[in-house]
């Protein structure tokens, strides 16, 4: 399923950038089925239960991509309604995003750029730490 919706992807950027927004509706949804098949992958007791809503939301986004009209809105939302038994323990997880940059000094950059680019990724960090608070 995932190859047809990057195939899919592949295709619409190809088209130009007015599809932006089908392109982010496809990857919102294959994100979704891939987290939810990770997921069943941790939770051995409900796996059988959890596979046949990944395969039925699979099943809908391949069969709505094989139209020629698309209502990605639709495709998403009973993508969204096949995996909402997994939703509940999903909710559970925390998830935490580590930011990291590597400044390699001693690579062929002028001691100016090398400047500039410490200067620009600091400045990135502080502008994200006053802009949530949370972000550490």
């Amino acid at each position: 399923m995932s190859a047809y919706l990057t195939e899919y992807t592949d295709i619409a950027r190809a088209l130009g950038t007015g599809l932006s927004r089908q392109i982010e509706q496809l990857e919102r949804l294959s994100a979704q089925i891939h987290f939810a098949d990770r997921l069943r992958a941790l939770h051995p007791d409900r796996a059988a239960e959890w596979e046949k809503c990944i395969l039925e939301a699979g099943r809908l986004a391949e069969a709505a991509l094989r139209e020629s009209a698309v209502d990605l809105d639709g495709i998403v939302a009973d993508g969204e309604a096949a995996l909402a038994p997994i939703a509940a323990t999903a909710k559970e997880y925390e998830l935490l995003c580590v930011s990291h940059a590597h400044i390699d000094m001693n690579w062929m950059w002028s001691w100016p750029e090398t400047v500039a680019v410490c200067n620009d990724t600091f400045d990135t960090m502080l502008k994200l730490m006053e802009e949530f608070p949370s972000f550490i």
